[in-house]
């Protein structure tokens, strides 16, 4: 078992995940101390700091083997005071044996600053859609993400906030072009990549 993000030892004071990291957000009165965890295709995180806007957690996990049926596993969730957002992933990268990848995300952020600025917001969604190769050295990915959001602002929220206040529907289509020339992924010595992400709404 070995640790990722590590730069410091606090064995004394955080029992297994021995390896942990500090870190200091630049412009805001924030510190914070992460510590990660990496165990062959596993891998999990948990961090906590503090700053002007108060304390927040966050944690996560991302897995390669999902069920030991080869399935990518991705998790992030982060908590403070004013707000909580999360997500939760999985991915087929050969869904069927068909050599395409297959993915579906659900996601959730909820921002309550009802106190401070008289507004609050609250979105779900999820998201699926396909990656493949459509052409030698060409992938085409297609998807579509849908959202529900909820806007909430009381008499002390600024104007625009309050002509927002609503209830909303989003859907997009989403299709990405990847043209990938290089020799190799990792540290290329010729060839070239062309990315061009496309999000239509509905």
């Amino acid at each position: 078992m070995a640790y990722k993000n590590t730069v410091k030892d606090y064995s004394q004071m955080i029992g297994f995940l021995t390896r942990d990291k500090t870190t200091d957000v630049p412009g805001s009165m924030a510190h914070g101390l992460r510590t990660g965890l990496y165990d062959g295709g596993r891998a999990g995180y948990a961090g906590a700091g503090f700053g002007t806007d108060g304390g927040t957690i966050s944690f996560g996990v991302k897995e390669n083997n999902y069920l030991g049926k080869g399935l990518k596993l991705n998790t992030d969730f982060t908590i403070n005071k004013q707000s909580l957002k999360g997500q939760v992933g999985f991915t087929d990268p050969n869904y069927k044996n068909s050599d395409k990848s297959v993915y579906f995300n659900l996601q959730t952020t909820e921002i309550d600053r009802l106190s401070d600025f008289g507004y609050k917001t609250n979105k779900n969604g999820f998201s699926l859609g396909t990656d493949f190769e459509y052409y030698r050295d060409l992938n085409l990915g297609l998807g579509t993400s849908t959202y529900y959001e909820e806007i909430e602002a009381d008499s002390t929220a600024s104007s625009r906030r309050k002509k927002s206040a609503g209830d909303y529907w989003d859907t997009f289509f989403k299709m990405n072009f990847d043209y990938d020339k290089r020799n190799q992924k990792f540290k290329p010595t010729k060839g070239f990549r062309s990315y061009y992400n496309i999000d239509l709404p509905l």
